[in-house]
């Protein structure tokens, strides 16, 4: 048994309450405040390590109810990332974390010739008026015309932790998609695994040498030939829901690179609805949503 407190944002300390005495420093830097190799190497350097006020190394052992504390520090970035003017709907934010709203036909991250016009650069532009330098952590991506709520960690440890939380499937992450049928069962789960295309760097299909991947889903309302469904993440690939949708027979509406184009919405029907997570600081459980979209509100009326 350990407790785990935090007291400054880049100050953890942990009091050491297990009853094996020959754990180390680097033991419970990695297994009881879950710091990355890179942080442990970064302490080590700048002497931030101390067991009970006084410094020590990461192969000091420690006792029962010796008090280890480390001093993170979160270092001025610079980067290459244009700063942009973008209008942001925050759905939340603190010390440690902002949870946005994205909208459609919008990348996460710059990629290629797009280098302006993405959360990123809106994020920057949102932090300098604050004289705050950082980078956009994203927790997790959303494909350019899939909307909803997309987390940022304001700090390298707070995104491994908030990372960790996803690898161990603590937090949870839902969508709403429309499809293109009324689904035989109207509930289930989804286990098919999922590869790279041949020849292609975006597409993928289901294949049995590819990874494991697992979608819960739910129908929520039906249509004359469609389905609103709530999908539910319980793995974590790219294009997890438009891949295991269209191999269900059941594409996702507007969905051109798993399904076909629609008349009646420019995009795939998918929408980041909810997420729920731990706080990494407060313990807090956290369930934030964003509402749907317009353009998928107006393909529902269509659907009726």
């Amino acid at each position: 048994m350990s407790i785990t407190c935090y007291t400054l944002p880049m100050e953890l300390t942990h009091i050491f309450i297990e009853e094996n005495q020959n754990r180390s420093v680097h033991y419970v830097l990695k297994h009881n405040l879950l710091l990355s190799r890179k942080q442990i190497r970064r302490l080590k350097i700048n002497n931030s390590i101390f067991i009970n006020e006084q410094p020590c190394t990461v192969k000091t052992l420690v006792s029962y109810g010796d008090k280890i504390t480390v001093k993170l520090f979160e270092h001025r970035v610079t980067n290459n990332i244009l700063s942009t003017n973008i209008p942001l709907d925050i759905l939340y934010e603190d010390k440690y974390l902002l949870v946005i709203n994205k909208p459609k036909n919008m990348l996460v991250h710059p990629v290629g010739k797009e280098i302006k016009n993405t959360l990123a650069n809106g994020i920057k532009f949102y932090y300098e008026q604050q004289n705050i330098y950082m980078v956009a952590r994203p927790i997790g991506r959303l494909d350019r015309n899939t909307t909803g709520v997309i987390i940022f960690a304001k700090n390298a440890y707070v995104h491994t932790i908030m990372a960790n939380q996803l690898s161990l499937q603590s937090s949870t992450k839902q969508y709403l998609g429309i499809v293109n049928n009324i689904p035989n069962e109207l509930e289930g789960i989804i286990s098919l695994p999922i590869g790279r295309a041949k020849n292609s760097i975006i597409q993928r299909v289901i294949d049995d040498s590819g990874k494991i991947s697992h979608t819960a889903y739910r129908v929520i309302a039906t249509y004359t030939d469609s389905a609103l469904v709530l999908f539910t993440l319980l793995t974590g690939r790219t294009h997890q829901i438009r891949v295991h949708a269209q191999a269900s027979g059941n594409s996702l509406i507007g969905d051109t690179l798993y399904g076909h184009a629609s008349l009646f919405i420019d995009r795939q029907a998918l929408h980041s609805s909810c997420s729920t997570f731990i706080h990494p600081f407060t313990k807090e459980k956290i369930i934030l949503r964003a509402k749907l979209p317009k353009d998928m509100k107006s393909l529902i009326t269509h659907l009726r």
